[in-house]
């Protein structure tokens, strides 16, 4: 697990390379749980711009949502692989369902 981290954050920076002052990439990754109160985590835009997912991560999928736009669902489980980027627009939210991973990033805060 510890080289797909690396590998999340290392496109997270491909993603924001030469635009460091305007995005900033979490400090940890995000997994969904199987029950509970937080079962399924969930950002929006603002708060997200972009996010990469850990398709070999746990059994799930990943669904960016609202805006007007066609919802988009990524799936992760043992029989994928590799990573995807997707763009979180205006007025979208990105929702784990299941034990999927990723790592978001965000807008830095203007001063």
């Amino acid at each position: 697990m510890a080289d797909n981290k690396k590998a999340l954050r290392a496109m997270a920076k491909q993603i924001i390379e030469g635009k460091e002052d305007q995005y900033k990439i979490d400090r940890d990754t995000t997994t969904g749980k199987d029950e509970g109160d937080d079962a399924f985590p969930y950002e929006e835009a603002p708060n997200v711009c972009w996010v990469v997912i850990d398709k070999n991560s746990g059994s799930g999928y990943i669904q960016i949502s609202g805006g007007g736009i066609e919802a988009r669902i990524i799936q992760t489980g043992p029989e994928e692989s590799g990573l995807e980027q997707a763009e979180i627009y205006q007025d979208q939210a990105c929702m784990i369902f299941g034990r999927s991973t990723v790592l978001y990033i965000r807008p830095k805060k203007k001063k």
